[in-house]
C-alpha cells in the first residue's frame, strides 16, 4: 500500500522517510499556506493541546482562526492553573470542543498534576496507550482525530489518525477494516515510521 502511495505522489515519497512538515505546518505557525492571518507562535504543551482541538472539520483559515484566539485567551499560562471557567469560556465553535476540554481540565485537577507533567509521562507510553489516557481524560465518545493528533505530533509517538479523507484512501487499498493499532503496526512491520506515514496518509486522502 505504502509503496503504491508513493507511485501514485512521487513529490509525497521523501515524506515517507524524513520529517518534511516541520514546526510551522504542524501547529500552524507564522504564515500559513492558504490563509493571510498568521499562526501564533506555539511554544507550550497547553498551545498545543488547544491547537490540536482547533482541528475541527473547516478549513485551514478556520482552524488558524480559531487557534489564534485560543491561544491570545490562554498566552503562556500552563493549563491547570486555568479556572474552569476560563476553561467553559474560550472560543471554540462547537460545543464538543468546549465539553471535552472542560472534561480534560476537570480530570487533570483532580488527579492533581499538571498538563507538563502528564505529557512527560505520556512520553513514556505508546502512541496507543497515549491516546486512550488522553481521550478517557477527554470524555471522548467514539474517536477524536484531535487528541490523536496531539499524541502523534506533540508527544511524537506513533499513531495513524484516521479521518474521512484518510478512510477514502484505505477503501482504495481494501483496507477499510483495518483499525488504527493494526495500521500502525502494518506501517511499522513495512520498515516505515507510523508517524510520517500518517501525514502522507493525509495529504494523499485529500487529493
Amino acid at each position: 500500500m505504502i509503496e503504491s502511495i508513493a507511485e501514485r505522489a512521487p513529490h509525497l515519497k521523501s515524506a515517507l522517510h524524513q520529517d518534511t512538515w516541520g514546526y510551522d505546518r504542524t501547529w500552524m505557525v507564522g504564515p500559513v499556506r492558504d490563509t493571510k492571518e498568521p499562526g501564533l507562535d506555539v511554544r507550550t504543551w497547553t498551545q498545543k493541546y488547544l491547537t490540536a482541538m482547533s482541528l475541527g472539520p473547516w478549513r485551514i483559515q478556520g482552524q488558524v482562526r480559531q487557534k489564534n484566539l485560543l491561544l491570545s485567551q490562554v498566552g503562556d499560562a500552563e493549563w491547570s492553573t486555568l479556572s474552569p471557567s476560563t476553561i467553559a469560556s474560550l472560543p471554540f465553535r462547537l460545543r464538543w470542543q468546549t465539553q471535552q476540554a472542560s472534561d480534560f481540565h476537570r480530570n487533570l485537577l483532580r488527579s492533581g498534576s499538571t498538563l507538563d507533567a502528564l505529557c512527560e509521562q505520556l512520553r513514556r507510553l505508546t502512541g496507543d496507550a497515549a491516546y486512550h489516557k488522553l481521550a478517557d481524560m477527554s470524555g471522548v465518545k467514539g474517536y477524536s482525530k484531535c487528541v490523536d493528533f496531539f499524541v502523534r505530533e506533540a508527544l511524537s509517538l506513533d499513531c495513524v489518525p484516521v479521518d474521512r479523507h484518510v478512510r477514502r484512501l484505505l477503501a482504495c487499498f481494501d483496507l477499510s477494516g483495518v483499525g488504527r493499532l493494526e495500521l500502525t503496526e502494518l506501517i511499522r512491520e513495512a520498515g516505515f515510521k507510523p508517524r510520517l506515514v500518517a501525514r502522507v496518509l493525509y495529504e494523499q486522502g485529500l487529493k
